[in-house]
């Protein structure tokens, strides 16, 4: 049970970390879809991909001025998902409030928002859009 905790603790990390890497972006235009077709980014994605050792799956994606980030997470981690993510969903939201803050910030988008959804199952367990503030 603690080797499942963990992991559980890691797949949020990791979403965390998700986050905050793909801060950086605005909208559809030319800038963001470059970063996105590149080597350094696509690296990264490999790399957080990687560190979830098989438990899910990040994907990221644009549409108008939003980032999206999904994570599709093994359905044998469904039932420890909810309960991290019901146990202090305040916390959640507030960091991904600061990475749509940031990622306003640094593209200078005022307007921008970023989703990000859990899925798990075929369930949704999170989706959540935040607009920079």
């Amino acid at each position: 049970m603690k080797k499942v905790a963990i992991s559980v603790v890691s797949i949020l990390m990791v979403l965390s970390l998700a986050v905050g890497m793909t801060a950086c972006f605005g909208g559809t235009d030319p800038k963001l879809q470059s970063y996105l077709d590149s080597d350094k980014f696509k690296d990264e994605l490999k790399e957080m991909n990687d560190s979830l050792s098989g438990l899910g799956k990040v994907e990221v994606t644009a549409q108008g001025k939003t980032m999206i980030m999904t994570m599709t997470v093994d359905d044998s981690m469904k039932e420890l998902m909810k309960q991290a993510l019901e146990a202090n969903p305040d916390s959640m939201t507030g960091d991904f409030q600061e990475a749509a803050n940031q990622m306003a910030e640094e593209t200078g988008l005022s307007d921008a928002s970023l989703q990000v959804i859990v899925k798990c199952g075929g369930e949704t367990l999170f989706d959540e859009t935040l607009k920079a503030e």
